[in-house]
């Protein structure tokens, strides 16, 4: 980024620059922060922000295998009872190893209480 001496060459530098706002799905804003490139008509992204509306479940209706542990995305298939599971990590494969039946019936006990909120 050049230096600015004084109020022409900011100018200047501004007209360079450009901030689309973009509504995605009236549940999130993407604002970009982008600067053009040269004398083109181009223009290089240098920053992006996301907003989600508060009370939105935006993203929370994934789909795909759900962490048993964490809630996060399940990447590691784990057994019990010969039923598959699935954790995030080597570490949530760990936990869930040492006491299965203690870390499903908090899994359970949380997807009621989410059911339940809504």
């Amino acid at each position: 980024m050049p230096l600015l001496h004084g109020p022409r060459q900011l100018s200047l530098f501004l007209q360079m620059l450009r901030l689309p706002a973009n509504p995605l799905f009236q549940k999130r804003l993407q604002v970009l922060l982008e600067r053009r490139l040269g004398e083109t008509e181009r223009y290089l992204r240098m920053a992006e922000i996301g907003y989600t509306r508060q009370g939105s479940n935006f993203g929370q209706a994934s789909v795909g295998r759900e962490c048993v542990v964490t809630g996060g995305a399940g990447t590691i298939a784990v057994t019990h009872n010969g039923q598959t599971y699935y954790v995030c990590c080597t570490g949530c494969r760990d936990y869930f190893n040492d006491d299965p039946e203690a870390v499903l019936a908090e899994y359970r006990a949380k997807k009621v209480a989410e059911k339940e909120q809504k």
